[in-house]
């Protein structure tokens, strides 16, 4: 990105005074809609990106005409189908992008033009790791939400009974993971920092990618990050065929068929098949040459997908 750019990043995530990551990025606390308004009067920003999900548009309504500048909303889009109510909020906007071409054909079905600006992976810092003798392990991070399907992830595995489960998501979420367990009758292992609420940094991320031999992406995702930085790390994966999983993967993946759809607040998302399920990750625990041409198969496609290209991607956008 060019140097000459100064981002502020109003972050709901961050808590804390402002902070400071380079010469030209700083950090502030976003904790409630209304500070926009001091924000944008404070910043005056030439160019005001919205960056979230669908829900946020909604509560964010009444500050849209507080933004300042050129007005580009990046939004992705994990469902079939943008849910009506949604739909005036676009017109706010002078440009919409989106992480995929998945995306970028559910907003056209609305009558929306965006751009695609991908995600990438850091394949110098998400890199494969040589691993010492220890159980097969599947794998999932992200959140403990109905979309990520879970507990789907959780029965497949109970039919498995080889390896282990590695979970790393919220124990403050939609389901209650560890009495699932006990539905289940299966012991996964879950990353304590999650379940306590504590995030995990880029570093504990890397590692817990690393130390897996399949990483499961049950859910339909505009684009996948974690999926991606695992295929970066050597680690095969199982994914949805839904949503961007195909666009995204390539050939570094398995796919699981979908068994129904589900309604949610960001549209008609797929529901993983939990036989199907079950069938790749035996497939992938059993036929080794299968699974060792898969980890060849998705370390090379994570190198289709770098920072660079996102960064040169956003730049057009915020200078066209």
């Amino acid at each position: 990105m060019p140097k000459d750019y100064y981002f502020e990043i109003l972050s709901l995530g961050y808590q804390g005074m402002p902070l400071k990551i380079t010469e030209n990025i700083r950090v502030f606390e976003l904790e409630k809609a209304y500070q926009l308004k001091y924000y944008f009067a404070k910043l005056k920003p030439d160019i005001s990106v919205v960056f979230h999900s669908f829900w946020l548009l909604d509560s964010l309504m009444g500050e849209f005409d507080t933004m300042t500048g050129k007005k580009i909303l990046y939004l992705p889009c994990e469902g079939e189908d943008i849910p009506q109510q949604y739909l005036k909020h676009f017109t706010r906007f002078d440009i919409v992008a989106t992480p995929s071409e998945f995306s970028r054909k559910v907003m056209k079905k609305s009558g929306i033009n965006a751009r695609v600006v991908p995600h990438g992976v850091d394949t110098s810092f998400f890199t494969p790791k040589e691993k010492e003798w220890h159980e097969f392990r599947f794998g999932y991070l992200g959140l403990n939400d109905v979309r990520k399907q879970i507990p789907r992830v959780m029965e497949a595995y109970s039919r498995v009974k080889d390896g282990l489960l590695v979970i790393a998501a919220n124990k403050e979420g939609h389901y209650d993971l560890p009495q699932l367990a006990k539905q289940y009758q299966i012991s996964p292992i879950f990353i304590e920092a999650k379940l306590n609420g504590l995030t995990m940094n880029r570093e504990a991320i890397r590692d817990f990618l690393q130390s897996l031999d399949v990483y499961i992406s049950p859910a339909s995702e505009s684009f996948g990050i974690p999926a991606l930085d695992a295929q970066a790390c050597g680690v095969p994966v199982v994914a949805l065929s839904h949503g961007a999983s195909r666009e995204v993967l390539g050939n570094g993946a398995v796919y699981c068929g979908v068994s129904d759809f589900l309604e949610t607040t960001v549209g008609k998302v797929g529901l993983i098949s939990t036989a199907d399920l079950y069938r790749k990750m035996r497939f992938l625990i059993q036929v080794k040459d299968a699974y060792q041409r898969t980890a060849a198969k998705a370390l090379a496609n994570s190198k289709k997908w770098p920072w660079e290209n996102a960064v040169n991607k956003m730049t057009e956008v915020l200078e066209s």
